[in-house]
């Protein structure tokens, strides 16, 4: 479920979460005095769908999907959905490994922005290992979903 990282005035928590055909990966940064909160939330696999009706895509072809909340004064939200077409077990898995490289880049992004220490990127997630052993998955999964 992940844990919160506090630094300065915000939190942030990172969670895994495998359920049957799919993966999510959540990111959550909330800001503590205002309550203000940024999920991004990325799931890949082939995922069911509470309300059939409601669904964009064929759920049944593996896919990769981003939903980003933005939740301020007035929420915003957005959903991308990219299907694969014979897509093999192992390019999902890098795919998947492609994206835990982009939620680095996300909250390293988000620190350089509001100048908060760096220290914390690897609290949330192994900088060193993701940099060295999975960076080249990041255009991988670029390159898929182009």
């Amino acid at each position: 479920m992940g844990c919160w990282i506090e630094e300065e005035i915000y939190k942030f928590k990172i969670s895994l979460n495998e359920e049957e055909g799919f993966f999510n990966i959540n990111l959550k940064i909330r800001q503590k005095d205002t309550k203000e909160e940024n999920l991004i939330k990325i799931r890949a696999g082939m995922g069911k769908h509470d309300d059939p009706t409601a669904r964009v895509h064929n759920s049944k072809i593996p896919h990769f999907e981003i939903n980003y909340y933005d939740r301020k004064e007035e929420s915003f939200f957005v959903t991308l959905y990219f299907e694969f077409n014979n897509i093999a077990d192992e390019l999902l898995i890098n795919n998947i490994k492609g994206t835990i490289v982009l939620i680095k880049d996300f909250i390293n992004n988000f620190l350089e922005i509001k100048k908060l220490n760096n220290s914390v990127l690897n609290k949330l997630v192994f900088k060193d290992l993701i940099d060295n052993d999975l960076s080249s998955f990041k255009t991988d999964l670029i390159n898929t979903l182009s």
